[in-house]
């Protein structure tokens, strides 16, 4: 069995440069490994886990940026989110009232980590107790081969970038999603075609998500999500065996309750 057997990704590169190993980016509980782990909880269990840390995050959000979905590009995004998992309109209200009002805790902190044969991980958390979650997250790493890194150790093999995705039936059958990432001052497009959807998204700087945002809505069409994402510099080839411990490992933080997005530089699509 082909253990990285995934869905249909086209990728378009523009006038720009070129980052490696750009995949297709899920959120929210919906790693980029989710397809190929085989849960032992039931569906109902794990939307559970995934709404509550959605709902940690939309907290940690309000925090950082305040309550206003017009001025708060990370809250609209996550509140997107939400209604797109038909998370009810008053738990989000909630969740963000209670956020401004001071009440609930938790806040952000990134766990920067190496796994066994070297790869970096950065593990994005929202936690009302540092010390806890980090040494939480140690033993996992412990466990599975992994270690925690000193901050920037692991960063720097990362690049912060903005990712919209869009329904890719939005656009006219005419014109192909490159030609709409260049008009809306993108770096990079993917596309992901399946049975069920198309979807495009659209790779900038951190610092011109807001613009590219607008840039897209001024054509026409919706946004789905909008977020910030780590793209690998570089990236680590695996051996099938070693693929298959790493999946262990990211398996294992991701369901950690504080864990809410890892990213990693592991190279995909040759390890078969």
């Amino acid at each position: 069995m082909d253990l990285f057997r995934r869905s249909c990704c086209i990728f378009r590169p523009l006038a720009c440069r070129r980052w490696p190993d750009l995949t297709f980016y899920r959120f929210s509980g919906h790693n980029k490994w989710s397809k190929i782990k085989q849960r032992k909880e039931s569906a109902d269990i794990r939307r559970s886990k995934v709404i509550a840390k959605l709902v940690r995050e939309i907290r940690a959000a309000v925090r950082e940026g305040g309550a206003d979905v017009n001025h708060n590009l990370q809250l609209a995004s996550l509140v997107s989110r939400a209604q797109e998992m038909d998370i009810p309109k008053a738990t989000i209200q909630t969740a963000i009232g209670n956020a401004a009002g001071g009440r609930g805790e938790g806040e952000k902190m990134m766990v920067e980590a190496r796994g066994q044969t070297g790869y970096a991980l950065l593990i994005e958390t929202v936690t009302d107790n540092k010390q806890r979650t980090r040494y939480e997250i140690q033993r996992i790493l412990v466990k599975n081969g992994g270690t925690v890194r000193e901050q920037g150790s692991s960063l720097y093999s990362f690049a912060p970038k903005g990712v919209i995705t869009i329904n890719g039936n939005d656009i006219g059958q005419n014109t192909e999603p490159f030609e709409v990432g260049i008009e809306v001052g993108a770096e990079d497009v993917s596309v992901e075609v399946t049975e069920k959807e198309n979807i495009v998204q659209f790779l900038c700087e951190a610092n011109q998500l807001k613009k590219m945002k607008e840039n897209i809505e001024s054509t026409g069409l919706q946004t789905k999500s909008v977020a910030l994402v780590y793209v690998p510099q570089n990236t680590v080839d695996l051996s099938s065996t070693e693929t298959e411990k790493a999946v262990k490992l990211i398996d294992a933080l991701d369901d950690h309750n504080d864990v809410v997005n890892i990213f990693d530089n592991i190279a995909k699509g040759n390890n078969s």
